[in-house]
């Protein structure tokens, strides 16, 4: 009885220790649970600093030279060079004309002129000669005279065969239709076989070498507007790429229905990536003004709003943010931080709103 009683006392006891057991390390997790996690995050505090000031605008680009090809000679087309896109070279052949009949024309003249320049030296000759007798007095004065006549006669007449010679070369040389300067064709207007004019417009030829920006100003940021000004824009065709230009001119009158004014930029376009007629979104440089400063590595995009990450009183809180210009590496923060608040340098997908921070 008393060995059974034993028994039963120490399996309460070990039970009994088992709980503790158990309470304890139970108590453990949930005190290991209350516990917040703490992201260790790099910090870079906001900055104030002059940025440049700018005004935003929209704007579309303009070729700065367009040609509009004629003929310039008569006759039918019997070859084209080039199709809509292609990069021409300056004096390159767009088309040609059948100039055979000039051609004709050309060695008629030719020949005309050289036995005009004969006439012209055979009669030089016999002027000479007279006004040698006419000084010995071997023939009259009168006969002196009707030489001399004769000889301005001859040059005359071989100066007039001299320019028809080279109107004859110049129809058959503008039988070849040629670039008049470097660019890309936009437009080709005539086919082989179809009879032009001087006055038929060929194909219409475009510069991108350097292209206008043309920008309208609203009234009241007139006075910021100066020349040489530097201008950045973007466009759809090339996402986030950025190019420049300088402000170049400005219209002299405010537009009475718009209340703005009409600017313009010149835009060097060497690599040709932008084409006449996109549509760009402006940022015009007025001047400066002071503006809180962060890394770009610090802004990240989520919904379709710029935001970051700050640390406040050991806790993270996400804010959305109004971006200004970029400078290098850096982006302006207009509205949605303040100076010297500690800004998340570079934050990950762990980076949350709420979450703790060493």
């Amino acid at each position: 009885m008393r060995r059974r009683w034993l028994g039963r006392a120490a399996l309460a006891a070990a039970m009994a220790v088992c709980l503790a057991t158990s309470g304890c390390q139970r108590k453990e997790h949930e005190a290991q649970a209350s516990t917040p996690r703490r992201l260790k995050l790099d910090t870079v505090g906001a900055v104030t600093r002059p940025i440049p000031d700018t005004l935003l605008v929209t704007g579309t680009l303009e070729a700065t030279t367009v040609n509009d090809i004629a003929a310039n000679a008569t006759g039918r087309v019997v070859a084209i060079h080039g199709e809509r896109g292609d990069q021409v070279k300056k004096h390159a052949a767009l088309a040609k004309l059948d100039v055979r009949l000039a051609a004709l024309q050309a060695a008629a003249a030719n020949a005309q002129a050289k036995v005009a320049s004969d006439q012209a030296e055979l009669q030089a000759q016999e002027c000479a000669r007279t006004e040698k007798l006419a000084a010995s007095g071997a023939v009259p004065m009168a006969e002196w005279e009707r030489q001399s006549w004769q000889c301005k006669i001859a040059k005359s007449t071989m100066a007039a065969s001299q320019v028809q010679a080279t109107m004859a070369a110049q129809y058959v040389s503008d039988g070849t239709i040629r670039a008049p300067m470097d660019g890309h064709l936009v437009e080709r207007f005539v086919e082989v076989g179809q009879f032009v004019t001087p006055t038929t417009k060929v194909a219409t030829l475009v510069s991108l070498d350097e292209l206008r920006l043309r920008i309208s100003v609203p009234e009241i940021q007139l006075g910021g507007l100066k020349k040489d000004a530097a201008v950045t824009f973007r466009v759809a065709a090339y996402g986030a790429r950025i190019f420049s230009g300088t402000l170049a001119r400005v219209s002299p009158v405010v537009r009475p229905e718009t209340r703005d004014v009409l600017a313009e930029a010149t835009v060097p376009n060497g690599d040709h990536a932008l084409r006449p007629g996109m549509f760009a979104t402006v940022e015009l440089q007025l001047g400066t003004k002071l503006a809180s400063v962060v890394p770009s590595s610090a802004v990240v995009v989520r919904e379709g709003t710029s935001r970051v990450f700050v640390v406040r009183d050991g806790r993270i809180e996400e804010r959305a943010v109004q971006l200004g210009p970029r400078v290098g590496n850096e982006v302006a923060v207009l509205k949605g931080v303040a100076r010297d608040e500690p800004i998340v340098r570079e934050p990950g997908e762990e980076v949350k709103n709420g979450l703790f921070a060493e």
